[in-house]
């Protein structure tokens, strides 16, 4: 899951929309847009993995950003 929304309540919805299991990558998300409620008890209990891309050097979004594309129809994008 990529979340490069930016806007308070779209991180809750990823952890909610990834597979068990999954990924969810959070890309650009350095300016403070207000809290975010999130149960640490989720990611472990889905044994989900988060990282987080941070900056506007398109060099550390460019792999991310590339995933659903070399992934095309093995995975959903909504």
């Amino acid at each position: 899951m990529v979340n490069a929304t930016g806007f308070p309540g779209a991180f809750a919805q990823s952890t909610a929309m990834v597979r068990d299991g999954g990924t969810i990558i959070e890309v650009g998300a350095f300016v403070d847009m207000g809290d975010e409620a999130f149960n640490p008890a989720l990611m472990c209990g889905r044994n989900l993995t988060l990282m987080g891309v941070g900056g506007v050097d398109l060099r550390s979004s460019e792999g991310t950003l590339s995933l659903p594309v070399r992934h095309h129809g093995r995975i959903r994008c909504t």
